[in-house]
């Protein structure tokens, strides 16, 4: 009798030792997946974090592109503008409307070589007023003390209005042999079909 009851104590102890050993197991085996669970979520948080950034960034761009379709549709537009403004010109100054771009001449004494040159002035894509630019080279034997350079306007066959001596001339002093001088008469109406340029050597 007491030796089944010394049997019945060591299987009870040896099953205890087993069911403790076996709680031991279970709970690190579900330590290791609350651990595993846990680096999971923190991953499955980062790529989350990962794919809000990329939605943002591309957010942006689609924004940063809008933006640019905008201003070369903008780009474009006054490309257009300016292009048929153009062709405009070169139409009135091939149809004999206006006068060439550029000329170049030498003056009666032969001691001026005088170069002038229309340039027409845009705003905003529409042809505003013109400038030309004439340039006087002394090409003589010897300096010139004074020359005046005098442009005459027209509309048709007739000058422009308010057109004066003292607003459309310009002189220079002492002009060396082989120096150049330019001057340009700017704001010029865009109605202006024509000028001719006067410059005489003092």
């Amino acid at each position: 009798m007491s030796e089944e009851i010394i049997v019945s104590r060591k299987t009870a102890i040896a099953l205890g030792l087993i069911f403790i050993a076996l709680v031991i197991c279970l709970v690190s085996v579900l330590a290791n997946y609350a651990s595993m669970i846990s680096k999971k979520d923190m991953e499955i948080s980062s790529l989350k974090n990962q794919i809000r950034e990329l939605q943002d960034l591309v957010g942006k761009l689609n924004s940063t592109l809008r933006a640019k379709d905008s201003q070369i549709s903008s780009l474009n537009s006054t490309y257009y503008s300016l292009k048929q403004d153009y062709d405009k010109l070169l139409s009135v100054i091939e149809g004999g409307e206006a006068i060439a771009k550029s000329a170049t001449w030498i003056s009666e004494d032969g001691r001026l070589r005088v170069t002038s040159e229309i340039i027409p002035e845009f705003s905003r894509g529409k042809l505003l007023s013109y400038t030309v630019k004439v340039t006087v080279t002394n090409i003589g034997m010897e300096p010139i003390s004074k020359v005046w350079i005098i442009l005459f306007p027209y509309k048709g066959d007739k000058l422009i209005e308010n057109w004066s001596p003292y607003s459309y001339s310009k002189s220079v002093e002492n002009l060396y042999i082989g120096e150049s001088y330019s001057y340009n008469f700017s704001r010029l109406p865009k109605y202006m079909t024509t000028y001719k340029v006067i410059a005489v050597a003092g």
